[in-house]
């Protein structure tokens, strides 16, 4: 009888030292760097959870009073939200880590067939012209006309484009294009398993690579958001 009181107190104690709460957070003492990723790409979950207007209102005459007020709603939405948080951040972790996994088994297989196949399976290198077009342009309508545009290597003034005409460092033609490998297999039909078992890896990419991540940026490195996990996982104990 007493061990299991003495086991109830040593559990409930337990509980007691390892509850977070307000006094124990303190987002000074952060990195800066978690602190940057959590605010910046994860802040959507807990920070500003209520209404500007009317805290304006009932903190009008009061600036110091809303400041702190501010810094204890902060605290207590962190901590009341902090599980979705974590949850969140697990789930773009998993994210990624498929994400690379599907690219890099995509990018071998890639690796293995082209040097069997012939070199017509693949995008043709493009010029400067069309590198910058296709790293600034933002609309399918804008890339159109700019691969329209690409074709006059011949300026208005008469003079010669020199960026239509000057290979690109980036796409340099080492990719494959789905429609010069399908005009190949219609060809080839010998080929056709081949097709579809890279046709299945493209499109797994691709669905993985247009999934986007609950972080407000889906240009978030893993490494930023694997830091924040290990941290937020570390304060809740």
């Amino acid at each position: 009888m007493e061990l299991r009181k003495f086991i109830k107190t040593t559990i409930r104690e337990y509980l007691n030292e390892n509850v977070l709460t307000i006094n124990n957070i303190d987002f000074n003492s952060f990195p800066n760097d978690i602190l940057k990723t959590l605010e910046d790409e994860y802040g959507h979950y807990y920070l500003n959870n209520f209404d500007w207007n009317s805290k304006q209102d009932e903190f009008v005459n009061n600036p110091k009073g809303f400041r702190e007020w501010l810094n204890l709603n902060k605290k207590e939405e962190f901590i009341k939200n902090l599980d979705t948080i974590i949850s969140k951040v697990r789930q773009d972790l998993i994210l990624l880590i498929k994400k690379r996994n599907a690219d890099k088994v995509l990018k071998e297989f890639e690796g293995l067939i082209v040097p069997v196949l012939d070199n017509s399976i693949l995008v043709s290198p493009l010029s400067k012209f069309m590198e910058f077009a296709l790293l600034n342009l933002h609309t399918i309508k804008e890339i159109e006309q700019a691969y329209i545009e690409a074709k006059n290597i011949i300026d208005n003034d008469g003079s010669l484009n020199y960026g239509k005409i000057t290979p690109s460092s980036i796409f340099i033609g080492d990719d494959i294009s789905l429609p010069n490998f399908e005009r190949f297999v219609t060809k080839n039909p010998e080929y056709k398993g081949v097709f579809n078992d890279w046709k299945k890896m493209l499109d797994k990419s691709m669905e993985l690579s247009s999934t986007e991540l609950n972080a407000f940026r889906d240009s978030t490195p893993y490494e930023k958001i694997r830091n924040l996990y290990n941290f937020l996982i570390k304060i809740r104990g």
